[in-house]
């Protein structure tokens, strides 16, 4: 009897001790749930010009409702709000981009195909549209 209840008593704090397997594979990230946070822009280029600058001045924060924000870097005040959609099965973005003309701007949507998209970093090539686009970010 007392093996019994020592075998049971045992095999209870086995089961108990065993770690349970909650941690269930974790799912990869949508392309939404990567793309749609705040990126720090490190490189944007528009039509062959480079505009060092920018990269220097505002973090885009996508938004799911197609919007992005441009934030300034050093107060953290919003400077303005562009827009995006997603374009090609989403493996490539349309992003409102201002154009000038001499001395009007104008507000076009420009498309970038998506070379790379993961939780650090977003790498844009110019895709198929009136203006070339190519951009870098890092989170």
């Amino acid at each position: 009897m007392k093996k019994s209840i020592l075998t049971l008593f045992i095999f209870a704090v086995l089961f108990s001790s065993c770690k349970k397997e909650d941690d269930e594979e974790s799912k990869p990230l949508t392309k939404d749930e990567l793309l749609c946070q705040t990126w720090s822009n490190k490189s944007y280029s528009l039509d062959g010009i480079s505009y060092a600058w920018l990269a220097r001045l505002y973090h885009w924060k996508f938004k799911t409702n197609g919007t992005i924000e441009w934030y300034e870097i050093e107060t953290g005040n919003l400077y303005k709000t562009t827009n995006w959609a997603w374009a090609e099965n989403k493996e490539a973005l349309d992003i409102e981009q201002e154009i000038s003309n001499g001395f009007t701007t104008e507000s076009v949507m420009v498309r970038a195909n998506i070379l790379s998209l993961t939780e650090s970093e977003m790498i844009l090539k110019p895709g198929d549209s009136d203006h070339q686009l190519e951009m870098s970010f890092s989170r």
